[in-house]
């Protein structure tokens, strides 16, 4: 996989898909590729905001065609990263004190409670729904999944039954309906790998803990934030770039890559 990522730090302002064209039909899909993100009440959005699209997560409406693929993947490229990710994630999950869900996070207007709905909602039952070809249902949309004090242990179940779902090698056939448009389903699998490190990342980072992955696993998400870049800043899904060292750790790269500032104390581990 190494010989597939030719970008360098300095090189983030160039991503490969700048070129793609956007044709806005002028309305917010509140999605992220497998996302919908739908309105909620004020106790379940982010500060309160009814009817605003999560600011780490929106992309814009288009005409229904293929999105851009990244590169040609597998289920052997990716399944392993999507399970070290998923195991990863139910343990800072595990780690997030019921005490801390109210606690400000360094997503701009999002709460820890807001953040792991989020994250909950999309990187296991979105997960799973885009296995077996199904929209996420409105109830799903608008739980707040962190009612429940065994939330974390419902969550890593649901990762696994998510992950479990990608394991026939049929469902890495054929392209996945978005709603908005049409994505291979490795590539989307990716993205959904993406997703999972970096909001576990955010979750560890708000609650003192440290999120681990593998070098092979940061090398993919840098991958991904890199060749998406630019269309997730187009709409405001990343920040700016935050500058680090040429010899950062792959990992920190991808966190600055995608606006994210690796130094937040013991968040990072590759």
């Amino acid at each position: 996989m190494d010989d597939q990522i030719p970008y360098e730090t300095g090189e983030f302002g160039r991503i490969a898909g700048q070129a793609v064209e956007i044709q806005l039909a002028g309305v917010a899909v509140r999605r992220l590729l497998q996302v919908e993100v739908h309105a909620r009440d004020p106790q379940a959005c982010p500060k309160g905001k009814v009817n605003q699209p999560a600011p780490l997560s929106r992309l814009f409406k288009r005409p229904r065609r293929a999105l851009p693929t990244v590169r040609r993947m597998n289920k052997d490229d990716l399944y392993p990263y999507m399970t070290e990710c998923a195991a990863e994630a139910a343990r800072v999950a595990r780690g997030v004190p019921a005490a801390r869900l109210a606690d400000p996070t360094h997503c701009p207007d999002w709460d820890v409670r807001a953040l792991v709905n989020h994250w909950v909602l999309y990187t296991s039952h979105g997960l799973e729904h885009r296995a077996l070809r199904k929209q996420l249902p409105e109830e799903l949309t608008a739980r707040d999944f962190t009612a429940d004090p065994d939330w974390a242990e419902a969550y890593a179940a649901q990762l696994d039954r998510a992950v479990a779902a990608w394991a026939d090698p049929a469902v890495w056939e054929g392209e996945v309906d978005l709603g908005m448009g049409t994505m291979p389903a490795p590539e989307l699998a990716s993205m959904i790998i993406k997703e999972t490190a970096v909001h576990g990342w955010d979750v560890a980072a708000a609650t003192g803990q440290e999120f681990h992955v593998s070098e092979g696993a940061a090398r993919l998400v840098l991958d991904v934030v890199v060749t998406h870049g630019d269309l997730y800043r187009q709409y405001d899904g990343f920040a700016d770039p935050v500058p680090v060292r040429d010899d950062a750790p792959v990992f920190e790269r991808a966190l600055a890559a995608s606006g994210r500032d690796p130094r937040l104390a013991g968040a990072v581990r590759d």
